[in-house]
């Protein structure tokens, strides 16, 4: 008769003992394994309405206080940023998403000083410059310090009427080449009533406000002032070097609201090179300051 085998003795386990190991076993085996990343993990995107509207879609983030202060690289990169007229793809650690700045101009945010986005920024000038048509900020006058604003346009027109070097190829000669500015001096003995031929620079911008027969009040406002001409963000030079400025008057410039300005061929045709096909440019932005560029003698 074969010997019964003894039995072993095992102590019994309870239910909630078997359950804690079994999940030992699987959080042992995850580990050291790599977590596929989920969208949770990219940066929260800026939300395109800068108010509680939702109407775009997206979740609103989070927005910092108006009066935080930019960390000094957080501020060069906005330096570089705005020269080179881009717009953000990213901001204070958020992701700008793609059509942000499209949504937040179709929203009006564009518009004045644009509204407050993170770090007292705004959305014209920090974060959507390119998509605002923002690039172009105020220039430093060179040479007489900033100055006040006399005159200012956008959108404006520019046309030709003179030049004392060259001329467009269907043009035969101009006639203003000869003739006084409204800026010349009206007394012969001061030296200073020279015609543009004789004035010998390309630089001279004629506008709507010296036409007709300006007063002296009027000439001593205008003349000689400073001009700073810019196009799609980008500061135009004077053809000649040095600055543009005003000296004499343009009556059509006077028609059509002061939003036009007259350029010598050479002018014109530095901000864009088909002036002389097109006869008119379109898209000027200007400036005119309250720095004497040439002295004007009444």
């Amino acid at each position: 008769m074969a010997r019964a085998r003894k039995a072993v003795w095992q102590p019994a386990m309870s239910r909630p003992v078997l359950l804690v190991l079994a999940l030992s076993v699987v959080m042992c085996a995850a580990v050291g394994s790599t977590v596929a990343p989920t969208v949770n993990d990219t940066p929260t995107p800026l939300l395109p309405s800068l108010s509680s509207d939702t109407s775009s879609g997206l979740v609103p983030a989070p927005l910092l206080s108006t009066n935080e202060t930019l960390s000094a690289d957080v501020r060069r990169h906005h330096r570089r940023h705005l020269q080179s007229c881009q717009d953000l793809t990213s901001y204070g650690g958020k992701a700008v998403c793609s059509t942000c700045c499209a949504t937040w101009k179709n929203q009006g945010k564009c518009d004045g000083a644009g509204s407050t986005v993170l770090g007292g920024g705004n959305v014209k000038t920090v974060v959507c410059p390119k998509t605002c048509g923002a690039c172009a900020t105020t220039p430093t006058p060179s040479g007489g310090g900033a100055g006040a604003v006399l005159a200012s346009g956008t959108s404006a027109l520019g046309t030709y009427y003179y030049d004392v070097r060259t001329k467009c190829p269907q043009d035969v000669a101009y006639s203003e080449n000869n003739g006084y500015p409204s800026c010349a001096s009206w007394n012969q003995a001061t030296g200073a009533q020279l015609t543009m031929k004789q004035l010998n620079t390309n630089n001279i911008i004629a506008i709507g406000q010296l036409t007709g027969n300006p007063s002296p009040a009027t000439r001593t406002k205008w003349c000689g002032k400073k001009v700073v001409i810019s196009v799609n963000g980008q500061t135009i030079t004077a053809p000649d070097g040095g600055d543009w400025f005003v000296w004499d008057g343009c009556l059509q410039c006077s028609r059509e609201g002061n939003n036009k300005l007259d350029f010598s061929v050479s002018g014109l045709t530095k901000i864009n090179k088909a002036a002389c096909t097109l006869g008119v440019v379109k898209g000027i932005t200007y400036q005119i300051l309250d720095v004497q560029i040439k002295k004007f003698v009444a």
